[in-house]
C-alpha cells in the first residue's frame, strides 16, 4: 500500500480528539483511500484483540478502559506511530504533515473481482496477529506409517508464540519420559533431542521460514481434509476387507 499523508489542518483536528475519536478519525482518514480494507469490521477482525462492536465503543469513547496493546495495534495496522494516539504529540509545535505507512492487508486484493475482494477484505491475515489458539491432535501410527487420528483438542484461549513454545516443549517432555517409562533402554538413545532445544528450533523454523510452514485458508483447509477422510475411508475398506480374508483363511485352517 502506497503511504497516506496527515498535513497540519489534519494534525489539529486530531489534538483536540479523545482517544477514541482520534482512532476513528485516522481510521476513516485510511478508510477513504484504501475502502472497506480500513472498515471498523476489517481492522477489528485483523488485530484479533477486539470485537468489531468494541471498536465501535472505543471510537464513541463508550469504552472505559483501553487496553494499552490494542492501541498498539491499531497503530501498527494503520502504519502510524504511536505517539500520534498520544496528547503529549499534540502538546508541541506541530510538523507540517506525518505519514501513514498501513501494512499490505492482502496482495492479492488487487488481482481478485468484486465477489473475491468481500471475502479477502473482511478475512483476516494470520501473520499479522500476536496469538494464535492452538490444536493439538493425537494419531495413531502403525508400522507402516499409516494414520488414524484419535483426538483433536483446541485451545480455547490464545497463546503468544512464547507460551506456544512452552506448549511444544511439554509436549515434547511428556512424550520422552512416557517412552522411556515404557522402556528405560531408550533414556540415552534420546537423551539428546532436549524439550526446550527442539522447541526453540521449531519456534525459529515457524517465525523465520514461513513457506515450509505455510498457513492453510480455511475453506481451503476443509476441503484438503474431506479429501482426505474419503480417501481414508477407501483405505480403511480395504483395510477391512483384507483383515477380513485373513479370518476366513484362517477359519478355513
Amino acid at each position: 500500500m502506497q503511504k497516506l499523508t496527515l498535513l497540519q489542518t489534519n494534525l489539529s483536528d486530531l489534538a483536540s480528539l479523545s482517544l477514541g475519536r482520534k482512532i476513528r478519525y485516522i481510521r476513516e482518514f485510511l478508510q477513504n483511500e484504501y475502502g472497506n480494507v480500513f472498515s471498523g469490521k476489517s481492522v477489528a477482525n485483523r488485530i484479533q484483540l477486539i470485537s468489531p462492536s468494541t471498536l465501535i465503543q472505543i471510537e464513541k469513547d463508550r469504552a472505559k478502559d483501553v487496553y494499552f496493546g490494542v492501541v498498539e495495534a491499531i497503530a501498527k495496522d494503520f502504519g502510524a506511530n504511536l505517539e500520534l494516539f498520544t496528547n503529549d504529540f499534540y502538546k508541541t509545535k506541530l510538523p507540517d504533515s506525518v505519514d501513514l505507512i498501513p501494512l499490505p492487508v492482502n496482495d492479492l486484493i488487487q488481482e481478485q473481482n468484486e465477489s473475491e475482494n468481500e471475502s479477502i477484505l473482511n478475512g483476516i491475515n494470520p501473520l499479522l496477529e500476536n496469538s494464535h489458539h492452538i490444536k493439538i491432535q493425537v494419531s495413531r501410527q502403525s508400522s507402516n506409517m499409516a494414520e488414524q487420528p484419535v483426538v483433536i483438542v483446541k485451545s480455547k484461549e490464545k497463546y503468544s508464540k512464547k507460551e506456544i513454545f512452552v506448549v511444544l516443549s511439554t509436549i515434547f517432555n511428556q512424550v520422552r519420559t512416557l517412552d522411556v517409562a515404557l522402556n528405560p533402554e531408550l533414556d540415552d538413545l534420546i537423551s539428546s533431542n532436549n524439550a526446550i532445544i527442539l522447541s526453540k528450533e521449531f519456534i525459529n523454523h515457524m517465525n523465520n521460514l514461513s513457506l515450509d510452514f505455510p498457513w492453510y485458508e480455511k475453506q481451503q483447509k476443509i476441503e484438503l481434509d474431506n479429501q482426505s477422510y474419503n480417501l481414508a475411508q477407501k483405505y480403511t475398506e480395504q483395510l477391512i476387507k483384507n483383515h477380513d480374508a485373513v479370518k476366513e483363511k484362517r477359519k478355513e485352517k
